[in-house]
């Protein structure tokens, strides 16, 4: 297989990331297994370059922490215009994890607490990760969690800064994105995290829209529809309508699940005003890890 660096050898495709392929690979010189992706660049203006880019500040900025995927090197090969990151190896992703063992409730506290600390350091350092979801969640044969894939991350610094709202995968996309909000910030990841809270306590996804109307709604038949009450501002962001089905707001509910800390911790984070969620850093001082 293809060979780069003079120490690092492809070995088998794995999975693919939001803009390049992931291969299972080796370092030559000390056996040890990395996971190699390959992104395919054109300009600078078509947008993928720029995330790469992204992508490896971010992973840089957040290598110390053990609850984010490491970056060893890159690689550029201008010649076939490709990027290779060498990145740490896990075994899986939380998808297939939960597919093949579904977690305990002693499981999921402790995988909930890892994905909380990792996005705490990555919010301190002010980076949004934007697109959390079960496959981007990586999980070791130890059980110890990284979070991966920041290629479209981005930096929550700049006041008033201005953001796609077309960004995230559809059933872990808050609602403040779906509504078109432009100036979200880090509780846009906290909501990502609450869905797959439940996805890990319920065994399935907690909203599984086929559209982003049908998702709204979902969210909205779950959750209450928002009102200027409960969410200031919500009616003048560009994907609200008075035309909604008008649901009334009700406490989250997941069937089987009767602790009141489990449900608390729940609804401390599914909430759709964005302001009412919890951070990452008070989340990990809930009753729930106690």
């Amino acid at each position: 297989m293809e060979c780069f660096e003079g120490k690092y050898k492809k070995l088998e495709k794995i999975g693919d990331g939001t803009y390049g392929v992931v291969y299972k690979g080796k370092n030559t010189e000390t056996g040890e297994l990395v996971a190699i992706k390959k992104v395919e660049f054109g300009s600078a203006e078509d947008g993928v370059y720029t995330d790469v880019v992204r992508e490896m500040n971010a992973l840089k900025m957040l290598r110390e922490h053990d609850n984010i995927v490491k970056l060893y090197t890159q690689y550029v090969d201008v010649k076939n215009n490709h990027v290779y990151m060498v990145l740490e190896y896990m075994d899986t992703d939380l998808k297939k994890y939960m597919i093949d063992t579904p977690p305990s409730p002693p499981l999921t506290r402790s995988i909930m607490k890892q994905i909380l600390k990792g996005l705490e350091f990555c919010h301190t350092n002010c980076i949004m990760h934007r697109d959390l979801k079960p496959t981007n969640i990586l999980v070791s044969a130890s059980g110890v969690i990284k979070i991966c894939d920041f290629g479209l991350s981005r930096q929550a610094s700049q006041v008033n800064k201005r953001y796609t709202p077309d960004t995230g995968t559809l059933w872990y996309r808050s609602p403040e994105i779906l509504f078109g909000a432009t100036n979200y910030t880090f509780p846009v990841d906290i909501w990502s995290a609450g869905c797959i809270f439940v996805e890990m306590l319920a065994g399935w996804p907690l909203f599984s829209g086929d559209s982003e109307i049908d998702q709204i709604f979902r969210i909205c038949r779950t959750c209450g529809t928002p009102t200027e009450n409960t969410w200031p501002g919500v009616t003048t962001l560009p994907g609200f309508s008075p035309k909604f089905p008008n649901w009334n707001y009700r406490q989250l509910q997941i069937r089987n699940i009767t602790d009141k800390n489990t449900l608390d911790m729940c609804r401390k984070i599914v909430v759709c005003n964005p302001s009412c969620r919890m951070s990452a850093k008070e989340l990990l001082k809930h009753e729930y890890f106690n």
